[in-house]
């Protein structure tokens, strides 16, 4: 029976900016938050899958977030987001384990793109929202907080879903246009639906050179 042996070395670094627009006309604040993220991946297969070798990986993140503040002059608040990503390395699971799921969930096709550009508009004081752009189903219907603290993707985009749609449809590390209407009663229960772009890539055969 083959198997094989992981050797992993994780390096991130995140830098945060905040800025706040004062209210003018009567118009509700809003708060700027921009976000640089780097994070260096090595891996080795140091026994079993398809041979031995080591992978150095690396993704970079670029996110600007825009929100407004409560206004008690009864305007609606709104957000919005518009985040880049840099993808570079080698693949470990295409390359060395030849394992489904990916060792590294941070592997995805060599590129500089435009990642999230959403807006979101919210209302019945914060109870429903609704969200329009290029987004991403995964982030909000299969999302776990913990689930960063594991190494690889299995805590990630389901394969059950993912197996059962084009180009596994829209979620890390190709987004998609799509429209998201959610109802939150509170924190902890919340109701909502998606419509999204049946095929992410726009390429059936899922080249990720094409998007």
């Amino acid at each position: 029976m083959k198997y094989f042996l992981l050797f992993f070395l994780i390096t991130s670094l995140t830098i945060p900016v905040e800025a706040a627009i004062l209210s003018k006309n009567n118009m509700p604040s809003g708060e700027f938050n921009l976000t640089l993220n780097y994070t260096s991946e090595t891996m080795a297969n140091v026994t079993g899958g398809l041979k031995r070798g080591t992978t150095i990986g690396g993704m970079g993140n670029i996110v600007l977030d825009y929100a407004t503040q409560e206004s008690n002059e009864g305007h609606s608040r709104f957000s919005l987001r518009a985040s880049g990503m840099l993808l570079q390395g080698e693949s470990p699971s295409g390359k060395y384990i030849g394992d489904y799921l990916t060792a590294s969930n941070i592997d995805g096709y060599d590129s500089i793109r435009l990642y999230e550009l959403w807006l979101q508009h919210f209302f019945w004081n914060g109870w429903g929202s609704l969200k329009f752009g290029s987004l991403l189903a995964d982030a909000e219907f299969a999302f776990t907080d913990l689930g960063g603290l594991f190494i690889n993707s299995a805590f990630g985009w389901p394969t059950f879903i993912s197996a059962n749609t084009v180009n596994t449809g829209p979620a890390f590390f190709v987004t998609a246009p799509g429209i998201r209407f959610r109802l939150e009663s509170t924190k902890s229960w919340y109701l909502q639906g998606g419509i999204y772009d049946g095929d992410s890539f726009d390429n059936s055969a899922g080249d990720g050179a094409t998007n």
